[in-house]
């Protein structure tokens, strides 16, 4: 057995199970997808999961959510957490995220609301718990775009090579309560235009980085529609990008490095427990 194999057999094994599901995947090791929408149907989120060979994901979830939450649960016990999400802007955000945190919600997630990061609408999130120990998530275009030293906002998935010293690089080095959500299109790009980058990127920043999907293809094969139909992602049409994103891990980082990125890092950030047996 080739040492490569043999610590991917190691890793997979070390690893908790859950019950009905084997960690020893085509991946070599259980996958937590830090990025999940919630779906309206229990099935169609199993589907994507089992279909892409994922063993927990992460929910994130808007409205109310909560019935579906729950109904998942029942469904596939120990298989989701879930964060939360409300309109930044909005008198009652605070009462809304508090009750989602009592209903069991982890974290909040997914922000995306065109107001400024350091802006008056988002530091009244970021005051729930005003400390200087709130834990950051980086995500999409821009982002992961800024790997590059020279990216200028020209595109939201720039190519070619990249430029050491970009601002994500730096910040994610700098900074101990940022991490990197390497889900969607956006992440995906990230690692595949560089492949030499890629590699040192993911040794570098080894327990920051967090593996996600942020796919809406119906089967985790790429059926349906991927990357909500975005032109300027169409390289992913007819792709899952969660598939698509695991075989660039499985290439460019080792197995232990790959571990941390698929699913220890999340455990040890959510301080998700041990699964009992």
């Amino acid at each position: 057995m080739k040492r490569r194999e043999f610590l991917e057999t190691a890793a997979a094994a070390a690893l908790p199970r859950l019950a009905g599901q084997s960690p020893a995947s085509e991946w070599g090791m259980p996958v937590f997808d830090l990025h999940f929408h919630l779906r309206p149907q229990t099935a169609s989120n199993l589907a994507h999961l089992d279909g892409v060979g994922i063993t927990k994901a992460n929910l994130l979830t808007r409205g109310d959510a909560l019935e579906g939450v729950k109904a998942l649960e029942a469904a596939a016990p120990g298989r989701f957490t879930w964060f939360h999400s409300y309109d930044v802007a909005k008198p009652d955000l605070e009462q809304v995220l508090t009750r989602a945190v009592k209903d069991g919600a982890q974290g909040f997630g997914e922000m995306k609301f065109h107001v400024a990061a350091d802006g008056p609408e988002l530091r009244r999130a970021y005051a729930l718990k005003a400390n200087p120990k709130t834990t950051f998530i980086g995500h999409a275009d821009a982002f992961w775009a800024n790997l590059s030293a020279d990216y200028h906002d020209e595109a939201a998935y720039p190519t070619g090579p990249i430029k050491r010293g970009g601002v994500t690089d730096r910040w994610l080095g700098e900074f101990p309560n940022l991490f990197g959500d390497l889900s969607a299109n956006s992440g995906n790009n990230g690692l595949s235009r560089d492949p030499e980058f890629t590699a040192d990127f993911l040794k570098r920043h080894q327990d920051k980085l967090l593996f996600g999907s942020d796919c809406s293809c119906s089967d985790g094969r790429g059926s349906g529609v991927s990357q909500s139909n975005n032109p300027a992602a169409a390289r992913m049409a007819g792709k899952c990008v969660a598939r698509e994103t695991l075989g660039l891990l499985k290439a460019q980082a080792s197995p232990d490095v790959r571990q941390k990125i698929v699913w220890g890092n999340v455990h040890r950030l959510l301080r998700i427990p041990p699964l009992a047996g």
